[in-house]
């Protein structure tokens, strides 16, 4: 028996909302980037905006923000078609790669933040140190500073464990 309905089409309706479900229940992307994903997945050949909105019966706004968040997040690439001046994509089928690629991008953009927010309480607590009201404070900023310039060195190691992790698995 090929499902509970028998019918090729609910069947692959099914797959699309349950990858739909499953991006957004583990936090990779929305509902409807999901979507667009395993649609793209279930496709023989790249297919244009038009080809997505027609397919899954969504906004066009919806399908271009869809698309530049895969494509952003190396799920889904762009590619041309031969005589076409439109826009064509494909889903990224190495699971492993498309993965990999968006742990990456996300620990490393969360190092990036943490890293701006170091740097601010470093200056912050250098000059507290420096210029503190009483001896307690300057040195309590001291303590301070050397706990923040720890964390920045372990976030800096990491950033660069991130990258040689890219370049071995080639992932840009």
């Amino acid at each position: 028996m090929l499902n509970q309905t028998g019918n090729l089409e609910s069947l692959q309706e099914r797959f699309i909302d349950a990858v739909g479900r499953f991006a957004k229940e583990i936090g990779i992307t929305g509902y409807t980037e999901g979507r667009v994903f395993g649609y793209l997945m279930l496709a023989s050949k790249a297919l244009s905006q038009d080809d997505l909105v027609d397919g899954l019966q969504i906004s066009r706004g919806k399908v271009s923000t869809a698309l530049k968040i895969l494509t952003d997040q190396n799920f889904v690439k762009k590619t041309g078609v031969r005589g076409s001046r439109k826009e064509f994509y494909a889903a990224e089928l190495n699971l492993w790669k498309v993965t990999l690629s968006y742990l990456l991008h996300q620990i490393g953009g969360r190092l990036a933040n943490l890293l701006e927010v170091f740097e601010q309480i470093l200056a912050d607590g250098n000059e507290m140190k420096k210029n503190g009201q009483n001896a307690f404070e300057r040195r309590a900023a001291a303590h301070l500073v050397r706990r923040v310039e720890k964390l920045q060195g372990f976030a800096r190691a990491a950033q660069s464990l991130l990258r040689q992790i890219q370049a071995v698995a080639n992932l840009g």
